[in-house]
């Protein structure tokens, strides 16, 4: 008899990770907006607000990025669950 082993999950890793990648950018944007809304109020140049604005959105997809990254090599908690199948 020959025995045969599943994965199963596998495919959930790939959706938890650009879940959380979305996440992280969604993330970013709402505090990017909150920070540039602040720092008009408060009568920063707009150039200034605009410099902030890049510097946030950049270390958002950066963060991102990493993120991603070391989900794609395996640095990640979740495991997948192999099934033994007879």
């Amino acid at each position: 008899m020959e025995t045969a082993f599943r994965h199963i999950g596998t495919g959930n890793a790939e959706k938890i990770t650009a879940m959380r990648i979305i996440l992280y950018i969604v993330g970013s944007l709402i505090l990017l907006g909150a920070l540039c809304y602040a720092a008009t109020l408060i009568g920063i140049e707009p150039v200034w607000v605009g410099v902030i604005g890049a510097v946030i959105l950049g270390l958002g997809i950066m963060g991102a990025a990493r993120t991603g990254s070391r989900r794609a090599i395996g640095d990640d908690t979740a495991t997948t669950v192999i099934n033994k199948v007879e």
